[in-house]
């Protein structure tokens, strides 16, 4: 994963784990969209793993305003979608 030249992007990243056995997640497909209500950006997530863990993200900009909305969508095969909602505000 490259990161990104310039002032403002974070690497937002989630971790996922079955309910039932508590193993981690490795063949979702995981969509971001990240907007601060004047512009909107989405993108797929890579997965990442680290110390026998995985996770999945990708680097957004966060530069044109102090409160930013963020939606994950999970998709799993045979399993329904299942969407996250999170509110960033800076300090």
């Amino acid at each position: 994963m490259d990161v990104p030249a310039g002032k403002g992007y974070y690497h937002l990243n989630i971790s996922l784990a079955d309910n039932k056995s508590q193993l981690p997640l490795t063949d979702a497909q995981v969509t971001m969209r990240v907007s601060d209500g004047v512009t909107t950006e989405t993108k797929a997530l890579g997965s990442v793993a680290a110390n026998n863990a995985v996770s999945y993200g990708n680097f957004f900009r966060f530069s044109s305003g102090s409160a930013y909305n963020i939606t994950t969508e999970i998709r799993r095969p045979g399993v329904p979608t299942v969407v996250a909602n999170f509110e960033y505000r800076e300090p």
